[in-house]
């Protein structure tokens, strides 16, 4: 067809975000690779027994399940700045997460309750994306 001056514009469907979805699996595999806590360590990245704390355990599962498109780090951190009540607290994502993992008396319920609203937070972006 000859250029006549008009110009047919296609519709754009919203481009699918994976991150969110992705960013939940991500979650719920470190959530699942504590074991109710036995695997979870405070002052280090990893034990020799395999422990490891929340940010090594997120390295791990990703590089387990190859993945490269999640932003589980953001969400814990969202997370945690939630729990803290006070948006405030800053600092790098990573930064604050290790020092909520490595807080004095921090117990394995307070990471494991963290660790469900990243989630939560997480499959919320995703459907929001998906609809």
């Amino acid at each position: 067809m000859p250029f006549d001056g008009t110009v047919i514009r296609k519709r754009r469907l919203p481009k699918r975000d994976p991150s969110g979805a992705q960013s939940a699996l991500v979650l719920d595999m470190a959530a699942f690779f504590f074991q109710d806590g036995k695997l979870w360590t405070r002052q280090h990245w990893k034990t020799r027994a395999g422990a490891r704390c929340l940010v090594e355990a997120v390295r791990f599962v990703r590089q387990e399940i190859g993945s490269r498109d999640d932003r589980a780090l953001g969400y814990l951190a969202r997370a945690i700045r939630e729990s803290s009540g006070d948006w405030r607290v800053g600092g790098a994502s990573q930064d604050l997460i290790v020092g909520y993992n490595d807080t004095k008396g921090r117990t394995y319920a307070e990471i494991a309750d963290v660790l469900r609203r990243a989630k939560q937070l997480a499959e919320a972006d995703a459907q929001c994306v998906m609809t």
